[in-house]
């Protein structure tokens, strides 16, 4: 099993890294334009651009309540998603491998940062 992974990982065509490539470059560019490559700028943009959407939403204040319930499911969300792992490596390579992932994925920095 781990020689048709191994041979399926050279199948993979450069091409396909294009879109996210062309895409970080855009966000990379558009934060350069407007001087947000440092910390006190972007948070600037982003007040900006927060003050701009609450001003727009603030009449319609059952959607704030939506998306503010929504917001909380995906924090929700965000820790099935360790157990899905963990079921999911569980059933194709086995228990030991499964829960190493899962415990991998919840004691990353970067998801204990995303996802609350």
């Amino acid at each position: 099993m781990n020689t048709n992974i191994i041979l399926n990982d050279f199948k993979i065509k450069p091409s396909l890294l294009l879109l996210p490539l062309f895409c970080s470059t855009t966000i990379v560019l558009w934060l350069y334009h407007y001087g947000a490559l440092t910390a006190g700028n972007y948070v600037q943009i982003q007040k900006n651009y927060f003050l701009f959407i609450n001003s727009k939403l603030s009449v319609f204040p059952n959607t704030l309540y939506n998306l503010t319930q929504f917001g909380d499911a995906l924090i929700f969300l965000s820790f099935l998603t360790i157990l899905f792992v963990g079921y999911t490596s569980t059933r194709l390579d086995g228990a030991r491998a499964g829960w190493i992932a899962a415990v991998a994925l919840a004691a990353s920095p970067m998801w204990i940062i995303s996802g609350h």
